[in-house]
């Protein structure tokens, strides 16, 4: 794999987790939605795993800010993604895994999960859970 584009993931990666890192309030789901995310892909199926983010994403902040970002990475001009190049990534991501081919949802099946690796080490590098959040995991 070109290490280019390992670095532009990586890039993308901890740039989107420091801003959220100053957005104390989207940290707690932000940090759980991006732990889970890999799995529920594994287990649902791309589009399903994405509709269901951006579902959650209606009442909760730190999901919205995940799913933004990861559109903003599959369908930004510069991407290896097979959706690269949208107007609108936050509206085009979902049109474009339910529209496409059934090559190009592999190839962004493979994408998102190496872009989610980055993302997800920085997250739990860079994001710390609130008091209230790890109080409540350990009840």
């Amino acid at each position: 794999m070109d290490n280019n584009i390992q670095l532009r993931r990586a890039k993308h990666a901890l740039e989107r987790v420091r801003e959220t890192a100053k957005k104390r309030a989207l940290v707690d789901e932000y940090l759980s939605s991006a732990r889970g995310l890999p799995a529920e892909i594994r287990m649902n199926g791309l589009g399903q795993a994405v509709a269901m983010l951006r579902a959650r994403g209606v009442k909760n902040k730190g999901a919205m800010a995940l799913y933004e970002h990861v559109s903003d990475w599959m369908c930004r001009p510069n991407s290896p993604s097979p959706y690269h190049g949208k107007e609108k990534p936050e509206e085009a991501l979902l049109d474009a895994i339910v529209g496409g081919k059934e090559s190009a949802y592999r190839q962004a099946y493979v994408e998102i999960d190496a872009y989610l690796a980055w993302l997800k080490r920085f997250a739990d590098a860079f994001l710390e859970k609130s008091d209230d959040a790890r109080q409540k995991e350990a009840s």
